[in-house]
């Protein structure tokens, strides 16, 4: 019997035609969380 695969393993199994974007939007992610820390007066 095969092990069911979990986690991100399982999300990139779901998106093998898409893995560029899927990547990319993980990258924009963090860029976006990241940038959600700096406060807004630092901006500007």
């Amino acid at each position: 019997m095969e092990k069911k695969k979990t986690g991100i393993s399982y999300v990139f199994q779901l998106a093998k035609d898409e893995r560029k974007k899927l990547h990319l939007g993980m990258f924009l992610s963090v860029i976006s969380a990241a940038l959600s820390l700096v406060p807004y007066p630092v901006l500007f």
